[in-house]
């Protein structure tokens, strides 16, 4: 029987100090009961308007997100098809902990690897009743641990603000030429989403907002959006603007069947 590296070592880490625990708050640790409305919680394309009013109440078995205290790795211009070798609304900065950091999530007892946190800009999800889209998105890129195929990403919007912060640490004068990269040392992965306390979340499922090879955009993903934003400086933003003039995200979806959205 093939034991789950991440869940065996998972107590005796914690307890040591090694990893950091982040948990999110769970009202019941059922399965989630039906949202009433004509939402799907089959798989849709990403990404999608939020709309918090007609979210509701998440009963799924609570998200548990292990971070390492702090993890190195490198930043680059993830450079992908069908526009290799210069910047292309499917490329992305991102950077990529080095292996082994013991960085993953649980959700529905199934445990996700951190492999990369990227970012896109303008954001890709949008909140209902808000003006506009944020000016970037942070995905934290989860993959399921083992020899299926399944993901877990994080969705942190990010708007402007003087004070500098843990993404301002990896925007900061980003690689310009494709497949370029620099490392960086010592990231607190905890410290890109909301603070202890203030993450709620909207959980839906979706898709991949990349493609593949074969420009598929893979499904089912679990997308967990927070309600609090994130911030970097305004010039910082800027320089990721200046990659993609007209963008390096995928535009809103229009799904004929709108995604079930759920609060947690």
């Amino acid at each position: 029987m093939r034991i789950n590296p991440p869940l065996k070592r998972f107590a005796q880490l914690v307890a040591a100090g090694s990893l950091v625990l982040l948990t999110v708050p769970a009202a019941a640790q059922a399965q989630t009961a039906p949202c009433p409305g004509p939402g799907t919680d089959t798989a849709v394309e990403t990404p999608v308007v939020i709309n918090p009013a007609t979210a509701c109440p998440d009963t799924a078995q609570a998200l548990k997100i292990v971070y390492a205290p702090r993890v190195d790795g490198t930043l680059t211009l993830d450079d992908k098809d069908p526009h290799g070798g210069e910047p292309s609304e499917h490329d992305d900065i991102r950077f990529t902990p080095s292996a082994n950091t013991q960085s993953f999530v649980i959700f529905n007892k199934k445990t996700y690897i951190l492999k990369n946190v990227h970012y896109h800009g303008p954001a890709e999800h949008k909140i209902a009743g808000q003006p506009d889209f944020s000016p970037l998105e942070a995905h934290l890129v989860h993959e399921l641990d083992g020899p299926e195929l399944g993901y877990v990403v994080l969705s942190v919007l990010v708007n402007p603000a003087k004070a500098t912060s843990e993404h301002d640490r990896l925007l900061h004068e980003p690689p310009t030429t494709p497949g370029a990269g620099k490392n960086v040392k010592g990231v607190s992965l905890k410290a890109l989403l909301p603070p202890q306390g203030s993450r709620t979340y909207y959980r839906y499922t979706g898709s991949l907002t990349t493609p593949d090879a074969n420009h598929v955009y893979y499904k089912p993903v679990n997308w967990f959006v927070f309600k609090r934003h994130g911030t970097a400086t305004p010039g910082n933003i800027a320089a990721v603007h200046a990659l993609w003039p007209e963008g390096n995200k995928r535009e809103l979806q229009d799904n004929p069947v709108p995604p079930n959205v759920y609060r947690h």
